[in-house]
């Protein structure tokens, strides 16, 4: 009893350790604090707690998931799995195989979406091997040590982030010559087993692949600095090698899906022109489209990353100047 005759007022208490440790383990990383601080300040009861967090996740899961997931890259990965699966095969069967593509490439995409929602901002999710190439790819050409306005660098300085740079791409090209040889082999392999009727055309695709592979053994990497220029060389052929880099990938990312185009020309667009059909013309000429801007808006954005590097760089030189 208190002077006053009144009990002193109870301490409130947090969760249980083990109720936090499995909330905390389903909340996804980047959203975790702010979270679990805000279910604290409401915390009134193990059971009340654990009702709390059931009601917030779903929305903060989705949340997280949306902001994670570049929606162009989302719909290239749509593209890729149904077409790996056979959804685009417009062959008449019962049941269609875009319904038996369906069900497995929903639950891929949405196992990729929790992926995305649940990862940190440095990591690179596990994909299909194009689209690995094409997510690692996105920001190997945009981080850096001056990513931050206003700071500044020295020759030595900014030797090392190229030296980083020259890395990362090193690593980015290994991993597009083992997809393009992975994906030389397994054409292969099926052109000489079943022997199609466009064999002739999926050989030229063969080809192709085994020169881009080439190409980027030979000329792919970033060239090593060979002596201490001045930070004003430094800067400038940095920004060249820049350019250089994102003109590959500009090519390389719409060659990745050029088999996906010619097949869905051929399975929609060309037979409905055969038979006839109007339904397969529009349909195939909307997928077209789509693809094709997905791709455009994965160009356009790794683009605009790339001049604002260039003009990251310019300003180090202009501070450097004065």
């Amino acid at each position: 009893m208190g002077f006053d005759g009144m009990e002193p007022p109870k301490v409130r208490r947090g969760p249980p350790r083990w109720l936090d440790g499995i909330v905390a383990a389903l909340t996804p990383p980047l959203s975790r604090e702010s979270i679990l601080g805000d279910l604290a300040e409401r915390y009134r009861s193990p059971r009340w707690y654990a009702l709390d967090a059931l009601a917030v996740l779903p929305f903060v899961i989705v949340s997280q998931g949306r902001r994670a997931t570049y929606l162009p890259m989302f719909g290239l990965q749509a593209f890729a799995l149904f077409a790996c699966l056979g959804g685009f095969d417009a062959q008449t069967s019962v049941p269609p195989m875009w319904a038996r593509a369906a069900i497995p490439t929903s639950l891929a995409l949405v196992t990729l979406l929790l992926r995305d929602a649940y990862r940190s901002s440095d990591e690179h999710p596990v994909r299909i091997p194009i689209l690995w190439v094409l997510r690692f790819g996105q920001g190997v050409d945009q981080r850096s040590k001056f990513a931050v306005p206003g700071g500044q660098l020295s020759a030595g300085e900014l030797a090392e982030d190229y030296a980083r740079f020259r890395r990362r791409v090193m690593v980015r090209n290994i991993a597009e010559i083992v997809a393009l040889l992975m994906i030389v082999i397994g054409s292969s392999n099926f052109l000489l087993r079943v022997r199609p009727p466009v064999a002739p055309i999926g050989w030229v695709f063969v080809a192709v692949f085994i020169l881009l592979a080439s190409y980027l053994a030979i000329r792919g990497y970033a060239p090593r600095l060979l002596q201490k220029v001045s930070f004003a060389s430094l800067q400038s052929f940095y920004q060249q090698e820049l350019a250089r880099q994102h003109r590959m990938r500009r090519f390389l990312w719409w060659w990745w899906f050029v088999p996906l185009f010619t097949g869905l020309i051929t399975n929609f667009v060309v037979r409905g022109l055969v038979g006839k059909n109007f339904v397969l013309i529009t349909l195939g000429s909307e997928l077209v489209l789509l693809l094709g801007f997905c791709i455009a808006a994965l160009v356009h954005r790794r683009g605009r990353d790339v001049e604002a590097k260039i003009g990251r760089l310019n300003d180090l030189n202009e501070r450097q100047a004065s």
